[in-house]
């Protein structure tokens, strides 16, 4: 599918990348539940890429996932708007709340310091 195109691009891979690190390797919707899962990570569109393959590299269609939320957000167990509020409170998390890493990533609970 021609839509699907972008996604084996070096743009792709960086821009993928990039979201997962200002998501701080952690799934979005487990975070939003107050877990934190950092296995088995992918980025997800919001809107998919054959309805707007402009909005491959659009920050505000792209939220970092565990695979099992990542199959749910596609078949639509996850409504768009619950993703873009993940996306919008990744953009801006709240003040006092934060994690801590340790190591080569490895996120730990806890406020930061």
């Amino acid at each position: 599918m021609e839509a699907e195109r972008g996604r084996y691009t070096k743009a792709w891979r960086d821009k993928a990348k990039e979201i997962k690190e200002r998501s701080r390797y952690l799934c979005a919707a487990c975070l939003a539940d107050g877990v934190y899962t950092y296995d088995t990570l992918e980025v997800h569109h919001i809107v998919p890429l054959r309805e707007r393959p402009d909005l491959l590299l659009d920050d505000d269609n792209l939220i970092c996932l565990c695979r099992r939320h990542h199959e749910m957000a596609e078949s639509g167990g996850i409504p768009q708007q619950d993703l873009y509020k993940m996306v919008e409170e990744r953009d801006s998390p709240p003040e006092g709340r934060g994690l801590i890493f340790l190591g080569a990533g490895t996120p730990t609970g806890g406020l930061s310091v």
